[in-house]
């Protein structure tokens, strides 16, 4: 009773498709429902779609092997049949989980987000919705508020604290559930850890009304992350200008760069003691900022200057700005 694609009419009475296969042909035999419509509808829509297709199915299944028996005359097979109920149970268990994050993917394509599931982030930890993906999130040069994390969990109560270690870059982590009527006490909690609780509009009405307040619906997670597309388009976009002297094409991995180095003040803001001091060292610094630390006694420029060991910034004019800007930083 593994499961499998599609079946064929012979075989399914057998086997069950893949969840992937049952998800899709629940949002098929809804045309009616449109995700961009109302996504929380839409979600809980097709979520009951899929449950009602795959009952249908397992009842089958499970009839034809009772039918069948368990053990040959007298003699009874109770360990085959523990075995046969616990693949059911943990069958309708997993295929929950998948479910929902496979018609979380259905809505979030509808609306164009860029996303990518299960994707790795630190300690090998994963989180089920990366947005918009795990090259900007490993790149330090990507803003951290452009960056947003959801955990999907059909049930929720104590296991919301495994998201706790997922996308440290994120704060806060959204973790999307169907759980009804969760206590005050555990939403205080994820508040405390700045968890933030989204559910469809549809369970919310479980909750208290000071609770309410809080939660995020699912179209509430959506326009705050096409909210982020400009931080997205425009932040980033101006930090790797800077880094690579006004030239298009694929950044360095830098380490991050803060902003007072990033956009030195003009020589019009230049207090006078800043330039004596530039007129002493000179106009023309070291060719990189290890140099420039090692000339200096000690560092301006955020935590690990490893990175830039091998990387040359060939534009001195930029440099001495940065440098500038770096003894206002100590100063």
């Amino acid at each position: 009773m593994r499961e499998q694609g599609w079946p064929d009419n012979r075989k399914a009475s057998t086997t069950f498709p893949t969840t992937r296969v049952f998800s899709d042909l629940a949002r098929l035999t809804l045309p009616e429902v449109n995700a961009r419509d109302n996504p929380d509808a839409a979600l809980m829509a097709w979520l009951t779609h899929e449950e009602a297709l795959f009952r249908r199915l397992e009842r089958r299944v499970v009839m034809e092997r009772l039918e069948q028996g368990f053990g040959a005359g007298d003699t009874l097979d109770v360990d085959g049949f523990l075995h046969f109920s616990l693949q059911v149970q943990n069958r309708r268990k997993s295929r929950m989980g998948r479910a929902f994050e496979n018609q979380l993917e259905a809505v979030f394509r509808a609306f164009d987000l860029g996303f990518e599931t299960q994707a790795v982030t630190e300690h090998g930890n994963t989180a089920d919705f990366l947005f918009p993906g795990a090259a900007a999130y490993h790149n330090p040069l990507f803003p951290d508020e452009g960056l947003t994390m959801l955990a999907a969990k059909s049930t929720c109560k104590e296991r919301w604290r495994q998201v706790l270690p997922e996308a440290r870059r994120i704060w806060p982590k959204h973790l999307i559930t169907l759980e009804p009527a969760i206590s005050t006490k555990q939403t205080d909690q994820m508040r405390a850890e700045r968890v933030q609780l989204v559910l469809p509009l549809a369970i919310q009405s479980s909750y208290d009304r000071e609770q309410r307040t809080w939660l995020l619906s699912l179209s509430d997670l959506i326009e705050k992350v096409r909210g982020k597309r400009s931080i997205d388009n425009s932040d980033w976009s101006r930090r790797s200008r800077h880094l690579t002297g006004g030239k298009s094409g694929s950044v360095s991995p830098l380490p991050f760069l803060p902003r007072h180095i990033l956009e030195p003040p003009s020589p019009e803001q230049r207090p006078p003691r800043i330039v004596r001091r530039l007129r002493r060292v000179g106009l023309a610094p070291p060719r990189h900022l290890r140099q420039v630390r090692e000339r200096r006694g000690h560092g301006f420029v955020g935590e690990d200057l490893s990175a830039f060991r091998t990387q040359r910034l060939g534009d001195t004019e930029r440099l001495a700005g940065a440098f500038e800007a770096g003894l206002v930083h100590r100063a």
